[in-house]
């Protein structure tokens, strides 16, 4: 059980570790703006399309819930992804300074549903993978013992 919580924790710190690495948005200008979000977005994609192959290659749940977990982070992560990738292709097609503008508001809402994830309180629903997860090292690192602060347990999700 411990080996499955922890596949599970890496998919969330996989998200967590590219999400501290991102492009920054350089708004100098709104067409170094649009430029530098499209990169930052792709880097987003990358870290989902990470997290969600690792979430993919896992092994059934050990107890029941595990799998509505799974099956819940990955819905999140598949949802923030196509937002992400349709908000990159808004980018990419704007050419006009207010079509520019308009795709860069919207650029920001799958960062904003990344912020409201809370992958560890779906893994903490379940008693025996909160028992578990006290236990795999990954998890320790994104729910420290006091639980605040940490990168994905906040609301939502």
């Amino acid at each position: 059980m411990v080996l499955w919580t922890e596949g599970y924790c890496k998919a969330a710190f996989g998200l967590v570790r590219t999400l501290s690495t991102m492009p920054v948005v350089d708004p100098s200008s709104p067409a170094r703006a649009a430029v530098t979000t499209r990169e930052l977005l792709t880097s987003v994609i990358g870290g989902l399309d990470g997290s969600l192959a690792t979430l993919a290659g896992m092994e059934p749940s050990p107890v029941p819930g595990g799998a509505e977990v799974r099956d819940r982070a990955t819905k999140s992560f598949t949802d923030i992804r196509t937002r992400a990738a349709e908000a990159r292709q808004r980018l990419e097609t704007a050419k006009e300074p207010s079509a520019i503008k308009k795709a860069l508001a919207g650029a920001g809402e799958p960062l904003d549903d990344i912020s409201r994830l809370d992958l560890m309180r779906g893994l903490h629903s379940v008693p025996d993978l909160a028992l578990a997860s006290r236990q795999a090292p990954t998890c320790q690192q994104l729910s420290p013992p006091s639980e605040t602060g940490s990168p994905l347990s906040r609301q939502g999700n």
